[in-house]
């Protein structure tokens, strides 16, 4: 079955929300897919970036996707990220930092990220933060094997009858093919 767009879309923003339930905010959704012009920080952005697709026949097909969780922190008073996570005097979290968020998406996509009824690994991850904006990067490497509804009509039919022809002491033998003709014959 092929992995859809919208399955691996809604894989990473519900493991996004369980990790992360403050980026929830009743009827905002903050975890985007499209570009934003005005957003709620905190919220996450992720970009999904074909990289390689390979047909090996008419049923599998290699894809790769790099995938990009871009985390906007919360601003302080003063406008500015933190990369540590703030502490209140009794030791409470008041604002979480860049590499605690790091910390968490890592453990949450490797080493294995679950999508519908598919378990992919994911080998290793990039961290990276870029105008105080945390970027993980991370490569989903995964087969698709087509059902038969999903092929097309005309390409249904995935398999004809190979006639063999073996040569024997320099005779060619056609007993094979004879009695693939003679089943062929009595259908």
């Amino acid at each position: 079955m092929m992995l859809s767009s919208k399955k691996l879309r809604g894989a990473i923003a519900e493991l996004i929300y369980e990790k992360f339930p403050s980026v929830r905010d009743g009827e905002d959704a903050r975890v985007f897919f499209d570009n934003i012009d005005k957003m709620e920080r905190p919220c996450f952005y992720v970009e999904i970036s074909p990289q390689r697709e390979r047909t090996w026949d008419m049923i599998i097909s290699e894809r790769s996707l790099s995938v990009d969780v871009q985390y906007f922190g919360t601003e302080d008073d003063d406008g500015n990220i933190a990369r540590a996570s703030i502490f209140d005097d009794d030791g409470n979290v008041v604002q979480e930092g860049l590499y605690e968020v790091a910390d968490t998406l890592d453990a949450a996509f490797r080493p294995v990220f679950y999508v519908d009824d598919r378990a992919i690994t994911i080998n290793e991850a990039e961290t990276t933060i870029v105008d105080e904006v945390l970027h993980y990067i991370f490569t989903l490497d995964f087969a698709d094997a087509f059902t038969e509804a999903e092929l097309p009509e005309d390409k249904s039919e995935l398999m004809r009858k190979l006639g063999l022809f073996i040569n024997k002491n320099g005779k060619e033998d056609t007993s094979i093919y004879d009695k693939y003709q003679t089943d062929k014959e009595d259908e």
